[in-house]
């Protein structure tokens, strides 16, 4: 029988090879990251403890990326007229789909 040392051992291989493959696939290693813990969390194979840690890290996971793309975008960018439109095209969309 495998000892939790062991079963934490295999999960941060897998995060690991995730972050390899996603930089070998040109992306941040970030992504890779993420959809382990994704994987790790839906395959059921985790106790609650471990649930509780890796919704943690998840949420660091995804404040750190909000956080890297917030440091690349240009406020320039940001007051496009396409943005715009994009913007209240996208809300009004959601507000109609989510509101009927």
């Amino acid at each position: 029988m495998e000892t939790n040392w062991q079963v934490d051992a295999i999960w941060v291989s897998i995060a690991l090879l995730s972050g390899l493959l996603a930089k070998r696939l040109k992306q941040p290693p970030l992504i890779g990251f993420l959809f382990a813990g994704f994987f790790i969390k839906y395959t059921g194979q985790t106790d609650s403890y471990l649930n509780t840690i890796i919704d943690m890290l998840s949420d660091l996971g995804i404040m750190l990326l909000l956080f890297t793309i917030g440091l690349k975008v240009k406020i320039k960018e940001l007051v496009k007229p396409v943005v715009w439109a994009t913007t209240t095209i996208h809300m009004l969309v959601t507000t109609l789909v989510v509101g009927a």
